[in-house]
Parts: structure tokens; sequence; C-alpha cells
């Protein structure tokens, strides 16, 4: 980690979510600054949403350290934001340039 940024791809962050833990049903991801991620996870009804959450944070940890990255903030939460039903599922996005 030499202080440089790097573009982490929405294949990798799918794969560090998705490989967390068996309870993930489903999950939108948002990079809403530098160093900055915000992920939303539903779970298999009577998940331990905690465990979960911790077994996220530890993946995305061992994940971007191999690509030579850190995260400044990763925030995790229950449950998916709505989406306009029309609108295309969309997992990953960024709302900072």
């Amino acid at each position: 980690m030499d202080g440089q940024q790097r573009p982490v791809f929405a294949d990798v962050i799918r794969r560090m979510i998705l490989l967390a833990s068996d309870a993930i049903v489903d999950y939108q991801a948002t990079q809403t600054g530098v160093g900055d991620l915000s992920v939303r996870l539903e779970l298999i009804n009577g998940s331990d949403f905690d465990h979960v959450a911790a077994c996220v944070q530890a993946t995305a940890a061992q994940t971007l350290q191999q690509y030579g990255c850190r995260i400044e903030r990763l925030a995790i939460d229950q449950g998916l934001l709505p989406r306009p039903p029309d609108a295309k599922r969309r997992r990953v996005w960024r709302t900072v340039d």
C-alpha cells in the first residue's frame, strides 16, 4: 500500500461480498467517496446479521490487501434500498468521480 489510488472493479467487490457468507441472498454496494464503501445486505431469514457483517468486513480487508488497497470506511447495513420497478437492477455503483 503505497498511498496511490487504484480502481477496484465491480467484479472484485461482488466476489468479496458474496464469498463472505452463504447467508447473503442479495446486496447493494456504493462507493460514496475515495476509500469509502457502503454495503447493504439481504440475508436468509434467521441469519445472524452481526456475524455476516463481520465476515464481509474480514473478507473485504483480505481481498483489498491482495490488490494493495485499503478502505478508509466500510459501512455494512441490513436491508436493500428500494428501487423503482422499471429500473435496471444494479448491485455496485459509484456516487463520486
